[in-house]
């Protein structure tokens, strides 16, 4: 499923926007239930990745991390 199926076009990097996003009423509640949980394993990961960086731990790159989050 592609991201404009599921969060619609007008993705923008504005918070409001975002949370605006996740509230609004979804098709399906499978869409709902989708969209709260890739936008969980965003946050999850940018958070994880944040803590190795600030603890000595590896530090991986932007790619890497979309990918980790892609799968």
């Amino acid at each position: 499923m592609s991201n404009e199926k599921l969060f619609g076009t007008a993705i923008t990097p504005d918070w409001n926007d975002t949370a605006s996003s996740l509230l609004r009423q979804a098709r399906t509640r499978i869409d709902y239930i989708l969209r709260k949980m890739a936008f969980q394993t965003v946050i999850y990961s940018i958070w994880r990745e944040h803590n190795s960086r600030r603890h000595g731990g590896v530090w991986i790159t932007t790619e890497q991390l979309t990918r980790n989050i892609d799968k």
